[in-house]
């Protein structure tokens, strides 16, 4: 931004007007508050709005600014006048953001900047500067609508979401962890560490858990015992990932929980309904002697057998979660309510069933271990296997098994959660942080991740590695001329075009705008500059077809190879955008390979 002091300056108006219009393609304007005329506009009016110096001299605010604006603008002039009539000696500088009509009826966001001054015979003027930020509140709206996207999925999520620092102080949590923790707002919750509402029972497994994921192994869902702000507990389910910068050093950890006190009821019902039934089984032996005291016995036995059968049976109905029960041949003998949901069959229907009835084929050697015995490690454990449905389809789905005995018979119940949101959520917000939004490629993020890791072992191999910067030539002229909209087809049908004319192994991104970055493995000089100009020749055949006009694009390349000095990859894309500026510079529409000099 260009700011000028319109003091002790002999023939200022000359010095601005030539300065301004000769070297800025922002526009330059004067207004004089006193006529409410303009005295002077710069010629890059047209570039901007498409009408003359002339004719932009003639209009009134009300003629070139939307209602909204006319307002803001009024207000902002009532407000900044008053300081600068008493106080003229204080240099003022004022921005604001405004909308402005195009010659076309197009209405474009610009930023203003604006100083006031007095004129030669003593009238106040606003001296201005007219920026197009049309662009930059495209970026802020989709970016706005990025971010309420990705708000409303995690609010909406059925588990609660928390995000801490490394050292595990909270920096973010839904309404679903608040809810959960049993308090009333996040801001309770904010700059508190996690291990406040872990059981101290549990505070080990949680830094050992937490210990081996920033070592690179993978810990799945863990379960802990947790504390609500009225001192009250009950169980959760944890799943944690490492976030990372750009750099992929490690900046804070996500937490996907669910409270799973209910499946854990169910586990502890089906525990001591079995132990109380074994109970009852050796009493009756002990008591078969003597038939006074075995048919009393037998009389407390059913009454006892009759309590724990209800309890059982209260949580088994209500339960959230599907509960399963089969013998050790895999017959389902027991299904609740939840079951009947899940799965899309009635109790009558499933009781009776194999246990495939609910499972893929591909799972039923594995099941058919666990129940013969073979798989005594998985009881007790909480594992993710795919469920199917009554009409076929099969959906992902968490499955915690436990056993009992009575006499001589096995018995299995399992525990089972759709999952289907919860893996929803998860390849979501991968895709979020993985690939580019509007193309579907790699963004820049991901895209240089990927880059350090094939850098490495290409240096390890000695094998050559090209970098790959590309510019739509003149793209902001098709912004310009046909719209923001017509610019994405055009961005879409670009992608389209090297993604047809790169290997598999290659890798292709967008760095922003019509910045794109590709990552060429195993590719000479020679060999690159092969790919690149075959691109190319494609775009440069390949009109594309925008509002009912077919336009020819062109496209300007550097690229750079790795070398024997084993270059960073922040320095093999300087190389490569150095590469990409020659092109720019001797007239576009080409390659240029960095030359190593």
């Amino acid at each position: 931004m260009l700011i000028l002091q319109f003091y002790n300056i002999q023939n200022p108006d000359s010095i601005l007007k030539h300065a301004l219009t000769e070297f800025t393609a922002d526009v330059v304007w004067i207004l004089n508050l006193t006529s409410g005329k303009f005295t002077y506009i710069s010629p890059s009016v047209f570039q901007l709005r498409g009408v003359t110096a002339e004719e932009a001299m003639l209009e009134t605010l009300e003629d070139s600014l939307t209602p909204e604006s006319i307002v803001v603008v009024k207000d902002a002039i009532a407000k900044n006048i008053k300081g600068f009539i008493e106080h003229p000696e204080i240099p003022n500088y004022y921005i604001n953001e405004v909308q402005q009509f195009c010659k076309n009826g197009q209405i474009i966001w610009i930023e203003v900047s604006t100083q006031y001054r007095y004129s030669p015979i003593g009238d106040i003027e606003v001296v201005g500067v007219s920026r197009n930020i049309e662009e930059r509140k495209k970026s802020e709206n989709a970016l706005r609508a990025s971010e309420e996207k990705f708000k409303t999925m995690i609010e909406t999520s059925p588990d609660g979401i928390a995000i801490t620092t490394l050292d595990g102080t909270i920096q973010f949590v839904t309404a679903k962890v608040v809810s959960m923790w049993g308090f009333d707002s996040a801001d309770e919750l904010i700059g508190r560490n996690t291990m406040e509402f872990i059981h101290s029972s549990y505070h080990q497994k949680a830094i050992f858990l937490v210990t081996e994921m920033f070592s690179g192994n993978f810990t799945g869902a863990s379960e802990y015992l947790m504390v609500r702000k009225d001192g009250s507990f009950f169980y959760a389910e944890a799943n944690a990932n490492i976030l990372r910068d750009a750099q992929n050093n490690p900046v804070g950890v996500l937490y996907i929980e669910r409270d799973i006190t209910e499946r854990k009821q169910a586990e502890v019902a089906f525990k001591e309904n079995a132990e109380e039934l074994e109970s009852i089984n050796r009493q009756l032996e002990v008591s078969i002697s003597n038939a006074n005291e075995m048919a009393a016995q037998a009389v407390q036995a059913e009454e006892m057998v009759r309590e724990s059968e209800a309890r059982f049976r209260a949580v088994f109905d209500t339960a959230n979660d599907a509960i399963v029960s089969a013998d050790s041949a895999g017959n389902i003998m027991d299904w609740n309510p939840s079951a009947e949901r899940i799965f899309g069959y009635s109790k009558i229907e499933a009781q009776g069933q194999r246990i495939k009835l609910i499972l893929p084929a591909r799972h039923l050697a594995g099941m058919e271990r666990i129940l013969s015995g073979r798989e005594k490690h998985v009881i007790g454990k909480t594992i993710e296997v795919e469920g199917l449905r009554k009409d076929g389809s099969e959906f992902p789905l968490e499955l915690s098994l436990s056993e009992w005995r009575v006499a001589d018979h096995k018995f299995f119940a399992a525990v089972i959660r759709d999952i289907t949101e919860r893996k929803r959520l998860k390849e979501e917000l991968q895709q979020q942080a993985t690939l580019d939004a509007l193309t579907g490629i790699f963004n820049r993020r991901h895209f240089q991740q990927l880059a350090l890791d094939e850098l490495k072992r290409a240096k390890r191999l000695k094998r050559p590695l090209a970098v790959v910067l590309i510019d739509i030539d003149y793209f902001k002229h098709v912004n310009d001329t046909f719209g923001h909209a017509a610019g994405d087809q055009a961005l879409l049908a670009f992608t389209k075009i090297c993604q047809k004319n790169i290997r598999e192994i290659d890798m292709f991104a967008r760095f922003g705008g019509d910045e794109f970055a590709l990552l060429l493995p195993e590719a000479s000089d020679e060999q690159a500059y092969i790919v690149v100009e075959r691109i190319r020749l494609a775009v440069q055949s390949q009109p594309v077809e925008l509002d009912g006009k077919f336009v020819s694009l062109t496209i300007s390349s550097g690229f750079a190879n790795l070398s024997v000095e084993q270059e960073a990859f922040d320095k093999l894309l300087s190389q490569a955008d150095q590469a990409l500026y020659r092109a720019k510079e001797t007239g576009r529409n080409k390659v240029v390979c960095y030359a190593k000099t």
